[in-house]
């Protein structure tokens, strides 16, 4: 399953690190980097995969930052619209 994170590393690129050493310790298998792609080798549902990224992205403090949503190729961390009070 292939997740976009295109996103993730222009904002966070050290994040990205964390995020295949993440995966790799909760699946039990090997995660690639294809540019800005992540291929998960692992036999995971696509609910599933989105509730480790929402975990992910819980712990490394960047939940408010970042949403995981889903795409016919697979999932994408996206950066989330900031939205300003006018008054």
């Amino acid at each position: 399953m292939n997740v976009d994170v295109s996103d993730l590393v222009a904002e966070k690129g050290e994040a990205l690190e964390k995020l295949v050493e993440f995966l790799e310790e909760r699946l039990g298998s090997e995660v690639r980097l294809d540019g800005d792609t992540l291929v998960v080798e692992a036999e995971i549902t696509k609910t599933d995969l989105r509730l480790l990224l929402k975990k992910f992205l819980y712990k490394e403090r960047l939940k408010g930052d970042f949403r995981v949503i889903s795409i016919p190729e697979g999932l994408r961390v996206k950066r989330r619209k900031k939205y300003e009070e006018t008054g």
